[in-house]
């Protein structure tokens, strides 16, 4: 079984300011928040251990991107034990200086244990997908001192 999670929004900078805050690794935890992700271990510019998912079902999964394609497209992918998926951010011109931010969760669950959880906790993580966008959105639109 596989399920597919979607969540995009519309951020007020370029395609390439959107592509090279993605593009590392580490700054997908930042905006991921610690209700998903409450501890990562960066094992190399492209990959870390995760410990991740809603409260009382959190597992270590090792994350990793495997495409770059500026300044439209990072894909990545992720394992646990059990399971795996794919992650994709789709980055689309959206008027002057607006980019479409779609992102989206392949999740391939192997056990029926892990399709179950998939199964109740998705309106979950689709709320917490659509709450990392709006962290992603503060944080690239927020002005920084300097």
């Amino acid at each position: 079984m596989t399920r597919t999670l979607a969540a995009e929004i519309v951020i007020a900078r370029s395609r390439q300011d959107v592509y090279e805050f993605l593009a590392p690794l580490e700054n997908h935890w930042e905006i991921a928040g610690n209700r998903l992700v409450d501890r990562y271990e960066q094992l190399d510019e492209r990959t870390a251990r995760v410990h991740f998912g809603p409260p009382g079902m959190r597992r270590w999964a090792t994350s990793r991107i495997t495409r770059l394609d500026p300044p439209g497209l990072i894909e990545g992918e992720a394992a646990t034990a059990r399971s795996d998926g794919t992650v994709r951010w789709v980055l689309d011109d959206a008027g002057a200086t607006m980019t479409r931010v779609r992102f989206e969760q392949e999740l391939r669950p192997q056990p029926l244990d892990d399709r179950i959880a998939v199964a109740l906790t998705a309106w979950w993580l689709r709320r917490h997908y659509r709450r990392t966008l709006v962290r992603l959105r503060a944080q690239l639109e927020t002005p920084r001192p300097g």
